[in-house]
Parts: structure tokens; C-alpha cells; sequence
């Protein structure tokens, strides 16, 4: 009689323990391709880099890149960065701000970039902002 109570115990408890189981597969086979899309959503809104355009000086061989960070939300602003190469293509300077353009995707008519002798002079315009303007030097 023992030995039938302790038997049917353990069966019962194996039973549980495999429908636990398997609830949990089913419940990790559901949960990861949502994980999976959501973290793609994060990563386009929030951290895709998309070259705009490239301008360079032939002068002397410098080069802007104009990008934006992740998509605007809705109508919200664009996050954008400018980066000054130099003649060997490297980094010298960059920076990043807010374009403020009613939720548009920013365009090259959203930057004007003007050469100078020692410098280069950035301005960044939008329709719903006054403009940015910002001075990298070689």
C-alpha cells in the first residue's frame, strides 16, 4: 500500500515536471522571436547609422559625413552627426544634435557645408528650428 502511495507520488510528480517543461518551451519558443523583432525595432528607431551624404574639399582632401541616428518617432526629431575626416580618412572631429524637421527623414538639404581656409563651417537647418551652426577646424 506504501509502496502503490509512493509510486503514484512519483508519477504524478514526473508528469507535472514534464508538462513544466514543455509549457516552457513552447512559452521560450513564443518569447524569443518577440524578443528578436522588438530588439530589431529598438535598434532601427535608435541606433541604425545611415550615411545622408559625403562632402569633400579637393583642396585638401578633407571630408564631411552627414548621418542620421535611428528614425524620427512620429513627428519627433532626427538625431543626426556630422564627422570631419581628414585626408587619410580618418576621424578628426565629429558631432551629433537634434534636427528638428517635422519628422521627416533629414536630407542634403537639411546641411550646408562652405570650405574654408583653416576650418569648415556646418549649418544645420530644419523647418521647425533656427539654424545650427557649427565650426570644425582641420
Amino acid at each position: 500500500m506504501k509502496k502503490d502511495k509512493k509510486f503514484k507520488k512519483n508519477i504524478i510528480v514526473k508528469i507535472i515536471s514534464i508538462i513544466i517543461i514543455i509549457l516552457l518551451v513552447i512559452l521560450l519558443l513564443i518569447l524569443i522571436p518577440v524578443i528578436i523583432v522588438i530588439g530589431k525595432i529598438i535598434f532601427f528607431m535608435y541606433f541604425d547609422i545611415k550615411t545622408i551624404g559625403t562632402y569633400s574639399n579637393n583642396e585638401n582632401g578633407y571630408t564631411v559625413k552627414y548621418q542620421e541616428i535611428g528614425c524620427a518617432a512620429l513627428f519627433g526629431p532626427t538625431k543626426v552627426k556630422v564627422t570631419l575626416y581628414n585626408e587619410r580618412g580618418r576621424a578628426k572631429e565629429w558631432f551629433s544634435t537634434k534636427l528638428f524637421n517635422d519628422g521627416k527623414t533629414p536630407t542634403d538639404e537639411n546641411i550646408t557645408i562652405i570650405w574654408l581656409e583653416d576650418r569648415v563651417k556646418i549649418i544645420i537647418s530644419g523647418e521647425e528650428q533656427s539654424d545650427y551652426i557649427y565650426e570644425m577646424t582641420y
